[in-house]
């Protein structure tokens, strides 16, 4: 279950960048896992942004900041294509 583990990961990495935890803050995560054309597997992920209160483009900056700065992130750039959804 690879797709589990990198949810529960990249979860717990970019919650902390992106929420308080109150006020109806916080983040879903979808992870998919996927097929190569060469039989390998690659993984991707989509990650919605809960953030009431806040302008649409603050709520941009805040997660593209967090996704710049969030070591998973950081690990995983390049290797998993990264959706956000900021409703």
């Amino acid at each position: 279950m690879p797709d589990t583990l990198a949810t529960v990961i990249y979860t717990a990495h970019t919650h902390t960048h992106t929420s308080g935890g109150r006020d109806g803050r916080g983040q879903t995560t979808y992870v998919f896992l996927g097929n190569t054309a060469d039989g390998g597997f690659v993984l991707a992920a989509q990650l919605t942004a809960h953030l009431p209160g806040l302008e649409a483009e603050d709520k941009a900056k805040l997660v593209d900041e967090a996704h710049q700065i969030c070591p998973y992130s950081k690990a995983s750039r390049g290797n998993i294509e990264v959706g956000f959804v900021i409703p």
